[in-house]
């Protein structure tokens, strides 16, 4: 029911290059999806890669293919940091890294929020620097000015999907839980 759901909110999602299919996080636009059920009025930060590079293949890789090469799709690699072709014959310690399509991500959070909250896709580090900026500072160094925060992770993105109704309504009720 979710993918069906997705394709029929988020077309955008399904298309990759010309024939070749597309990852779809399922996982992120359930959550989403589960959210936005539960809580209409809610808002919400996400933060994730929005690119990775290409996975780097050496002697001990395992190259074998079960899978389709398709867009987006993930690094697998192991706790031994040796990259593989396809989760299916990779080892089974292994991360599994996605990168997020965000504006496709925000068209998707819109879809859910159905015109209920402000939804905009930013680095993470304009994000730090309007929302944090004091602890910015806290971590930059006095002598080069590097700052990890905002030097690490140049690949990473947010989004949010700010509601003014729904901060007052989780004011006076709490958090609530979501099961999953």
């Amino acid at each position: 029911p979710l993918l069906e759901q997705l394709v029929e909110s988020a077309p955008a999602y399904v298309s990759g290059t010309g024939r070749r299919p597309k990852w779809v996080p399922t996982v992120a636009c359930g959550v989403i999806r589960r959210l936005f059920d539960a809580r209409p009025g809610a808002s919400l930060l996400m933060a994730d890669f929005d690119w990775l590079p290409q996975p780097e293949f050496v002697s001990e890789s395992i190259t074998t293919r079960r899978s389709t090469p398709a867009d987006g799709e993930p690094i697998i690699t192991s706790m031994e940091d040796v990259d593989h072709a396809c989760y299916l014959t990779s080892p089974r310690l292994c991360d599994i890294l996605y990168p997020t399509d965000f504006p496709k991500l925000a068209d998707y959070v819109r879809s859910r929020a159905e015109g209920k909250a402000s939804v905009k896709t930013t680095k993470q580090s304009d994000f730090l620097l309007e929302y944090g900026s004091e602890q910015v500072d806290k971590t930059r160094s006095w002598i080069s000015g590097f700052t990890p925060l905002l030097d690490d992770f140049s690949n990473y993105s947010v989004v949010t999907a700010v509601n003014e109704r729904g901060k007052a309504d989780e004011a006076r009720s709490g958090t609530i839980g979501i099961k999953m």
